[in-house]
């Protein structure tokens, strides 16, 4: 089995952007809820600097974002992760 060697930033980033550009859904992880970790696929969008999504206020994902703030993005399939650390 021959294993690729890793990918440089130009080339990463330049996946990440066609990536970004082509996907419509991504997962979000989220927590804050006394049942630990929430993690669900939303629709989103990206407009080169900032990622949109909705969901609402009393959703898990909704009451965790206004609990804590904090959440994680990350872009499913294909052999090469993609994650981000936004803050909601």
């Amino acid at each position: 089995m021959t294993i690729a060697p890793p990918r440089g930033r130009a080339e990463r980033l330049r996946d990440t952007r066609a990536k970004l550009e082509s996907d419509i859904d991504l997962w979000v992880a989220t927590s804050g809820s006394p049942g630990g970790v929430h993690l669900v696929p939303l629709s989103y969008l990206w407009d080169g600097t900032a990622f949109l999504v909705s969901t609402p206020r009393a959703s898990v994902t909704g009451r965790n974002l206004l609990a804590d703030g904090r959440v994680r993005l990350s872009l499913a399939g294909g052999e090469r992760a993609t994650g981000t650390r936004p803050h909601a």
